[in-house]
C-alpha cells in the first residue's frame, strides 16, 4: 500500500501508520467543496469559535461568521447561499435589502465590532428604504430618513425596534404608548446614514440597476447649522434647475419659480404677490416689474427681468392666475407656507440639502450681481436696501436702463 500523504508517497505495506512521515492511513480522505459554494476553515486565534465560513464576492474572500463547530459553520454558510441564490437579479429589480444583505453587509466582517455594531444600528434605521427598489429610490427618500433623526426621534434598539417607556421609566420594546423621546443624532451618526447608502448605491450603479447615486447630496446638517444657514445656489445648480424644468415631480413642479427668484430681488413674500398690473415694458422693450415693500427702500423698486427668464415670466402670466407666480393646480395665489412646501418637495426631489431656502434665492441674486462688478448704487436699488449713505437714499434714482445693464453683467 502506498501511504496517502502525497509527499510522502512511499509503499507501507498494511501499516496503519506510515513509519516514514506517521501519517494514519485511515484518516478521511478529505473533500472539496464545490466551487461557488463557499468555503470552511479554523483559525488558531480564535478558541471559542474557531471555525469561519466565507463565500466570495467580487473576486474576494469575505467572511459571514465565526462558529464554535464546523458543523455550525456549515449550516450557517449553507442557509446563506440559499438565501442569495433566492434572490434574483437578472432583471436589475432588485430592492434595498436585497443588495445590502447580499453585497454590502459581508463587507463589514472586516471592520471593528463598534464600527460594524454601528453600521448595522443604522441598517435598522433606513427601515423605510429596505423593501424599495433599488431603481425607485430617489433624494427625497433618504432625506426623509435623514430629517427623522436629524429631529428628536423615538429611540430604536439594536435590532431596530422602537423603545418606548414604562410605569418605572424604563426602557422597554412593549408597546406602553409612551415611546422612548431622545434627541437629534449627531453629525457623524447622520453621516452613517448617507455613507451606507453611497455603499449600496455604488453596487447598484456598478450592476445597472440605479440611474444615480441619490445619497450624494443629502444634507445632513444639525439644527445649529441650519439656523446659520447662509446657503446660495451656484451657476452649476441654476443649469441643473433650467434642464430640469419639465420634469415630472409629485406635488407639481416649480423649478421655475425658484429660478425666477434667483434673478429677481423680490423677498418671498413681494415675490408670491406679483400681479400683472406690476409688469411693465419700457419703451426701449425693456420688461420690469414695479414692486416691493418691508422697508421705505424696498417698496415700489424697479426690478428688470432678465432675458433668461423672460419667457418664463410671460408663461406665468398667460396663465392668468390670481398672482403672476401661483398654484399651477388651481391658479389661485399661493401662501407662504403652501409655497414653501412645494419649494422644500422640489429641492429634496432633485436632490438639494435643507440648506437652501426660499431666501438663499435672494443671497443668489445679491452674490452673483457682487461677483459681476454691480456698483453698490445698482445692487442697493434692486434689492431694496436702505443701508448705504443718505446720498444713495435720497438722490440716486436708479433708471430701468441702468439696473438692466446691471442685471445684463450676469450671464
Amino acid at each position: 500500500m502506498i501511504c496517502i500523504n502525497k509527499r510522502c508517497n512511499k509503499e507501507i505495506g498494511d501499516s496503519r501508520f506510515c513509519p516514514y512521515c506517521g501519517k494514519n492511513q485511515n484518516e478521511k480522505t478529505r473533500h472539496n467543496r464545490t466551487k461557488g459554494s463557499g468555503s470552511i476553515y479554523k483559525r488558531k486565534d480564535n478558541k471559542s469559535k474557531p471555525y469561519t465560513a466565507s463565500v466570495r464576492i467580487a473576486g474576494k474572500n469575505v467572511s459571514i461568521g465565526t462558529f464554535a463547530t464546523k458543523a455550525q459553520a456549515t449550516k450557517a454558510l449553507a442557509d446563506y447561499i440559499r438565501q442569495m441564490e433566492a434572490i434574483n437579479t437578472s432583471d436589475g429589480i432588485i430592492t434595498v435589502k436585497e443588495v445590502f444583505h447580499k453585497y454590502v453587509e459581508p463587507s463589514f466582517s472586516k471592520l471593528s465590532d463598534s464600527l460594524r455594531k454601528n453600521y448595522m444600528i443604522t441598517w435598522h434605521r433606513i427601515a423605510p428604504l429596505h423593501d424599495m427598489y433599488m431603481y425607485k429610490v430617489k433624494a427625497v427618500d433618504i432625506q426623509s430618513v435623514v430629517n427623522l433623526f436629524a429631529d428628536e426621534h423615538q429611540q430604536l434598539s439594536q435590532e431596530g425596534k422602537p423603545l418606548f417607556l414604562d410605569l418605572q421609566g424604563k426602557k422597554t420594546l412593549i408597546d406602553t404608548g409612551v415611546p422612548k423621546i431622545v434627541p437629534a443624532l449627531s453629525k457623524g451618526s447622520l453621516n452613517l446614514i448617507k455613507l451606507l447608502m453611497s455603499k449600496i448605491f455604488k453596487v447598484a450603479l456598478d450592476n445597472d440597476w440605479a440611474l444615480r447615486d441619490y445619497s450624494k447630496n443629502i444634507d445632513c446638517s444639525t439644527p445649529t447649522e441650519l439656523r446659520n444657514n447662509k446657503s446660495r445656489f451656484t451657476e452649476s445648480d441654476l443649469n441643473f434647475m433650467f434642464e430640469r424644468m419639465y420634469y415630472d415631480i409629485p406635488g407639481g413642479n416649480y423649478l421655475d419659480y425658484v429660478i425666477c427668484m434667483c434673478y429677481l430681488s423680490f423677498r418671498v413674500t413681494e415675490f408670491i404677490t406679483l400681479t400683472k398690473d406690476r409688469y411693465f415694458i419700457s419703451e426701449e422693450g425693456i420688461p420690469y416689474f414695479v414692486a416691493g415693500m418691508k422697508t421705505k427702500a424696498g417698496t415700489d423698486r424697479k426690478v428688470p427681468v432678465h432675458p433668461r427668464i423672460q419667457s418664463i415670466v410671460e408663461r406665468c402670466i398667460d396663465r392668468g392666475g390670481e398672482t403672476i407666480f401661483c398654484n399651477k393646480d388651481d391658479h389661485t395665489a399661493l401662501s407662504y407656507n403652501r409655497f414653501r412646501y412645494r419649494f422644500d418637495k422640489n429641492m429634496s426631489y432633485t436632490g438639494f440639502s435643507r440648506m437652501y431656502t426660499p431666501h438663499s434665492c435672494r443671497r443668489t441674486f445679491s452674490t452673483r450681481l457682487s461677483a459681476a462688478g454691480v456698483n453698490d448704487a445698482d445692487l442697493i436699488a434692486l434689492m431694496g436696501h436702505a443701508d448705504i449713505e443718505t446720498d444713495y437714499d435720497h438722490y440716486i434714482n436708479q433708471e430701468v436702463r441702468t439696473l438692466y445693464d446691471a442685471i445684463l453683467r450676469v450671464k
